[in-house]
């Protein structure tokens, strides 16, 4: 979405872009200070996958399912080195912007395209409010959606976001992502009116998504 980067991706998500598209922006460095909490600890999901913090060894398989993701709209283009050169080690990226980021996964090790089933990730958005976070990079196999996964990557991302003091998580997602804007909606995310146009490859357009966080404690 810096070119820019792309965002929010649910059961069915898949990168941002085409004529309808979207992502978030990624690369910005973060613009407040905030105290970076503990990565919770692994915790398994579902009968068999392992959610964990995402590392660098993951690239290529994360590369993998971004892609399969975007295949499925037509025009959608990942050029990684291109527009997405983060993506070649993601892990590092997000933690030097005080973020947090992690994958699903059916097997330990390194993640392969075989073995992910999701990732996703957040850290304090560029360019908002101090005290906001933005979901990044959320996007489920397409083998693997309508099995929770989706949902545990948002409760790990709220629960994250609420613990480093977050009062607000933003999110831009691509416009044709419809299954994506249900979930969202459906975990209480309020579309923003209008779109953003992104200045890539795939000629990307936005929606963006914004939801209040109630303090650590509070429901």
């Amino acid at each position: 979405m810096d070119r820019r980067r792309r965002i929010g991706e649910a059961d069915s998500v898949p990168r941002q872009t085409c004529p309808d598209p979207a992502p978030m922006p990624d690369t910005a460095p973060r613009p407040h200070t905030t105290t970076r909490p503990d990565p919770p600890a692994p915790a398994r999901h579902g009968n068999a996958s392992l959610i964990r913090p995402l590392i660098d060894a993951d690239a290529p398989a994360l590369i993998d399912l971004i892609d399969r993701c975007w295949q499925a709209y037509p025009g959608c283009i990942l050029d990684v080195d291109g527009e997405l050169p983060e993506l070649r080690a993601y892990a590092s990226h997000v933690t030097a912007r005080g973020g947090n980021a992690w994958v699903a996964v059916d097997t330990a090790g390194p993640a392969t395209p075989a073995s992910i089933l999701a990732m996703a990730a957040t850290m304090p958005a560029a360019a908002e409010p101090p005290l906001t976070f933005e979901v990044h990079k959320l996007y489920v196999s397409p083998d693997a959606r309508r099995m929770g996964h989706a949902a545990a990557m948002i409760d790990r991302i709220i629960a994250t976001a609420r613990a480093a003091g977050a009062a607000h998580l933003t999110l831009w997602t691509d416009t044709r992502f419809t299954q994506a804007h249900a979930f969202y909606e459906a975990r209480d995310f309020i579309r923003a009116p209008g779109t953003r146009a992104l200045d890539d490859i795939s000629r990307s357009v936005e929606y963006r998504y914004d939801l209040p966080l109630s303090p650590a404690g509070q429901s």
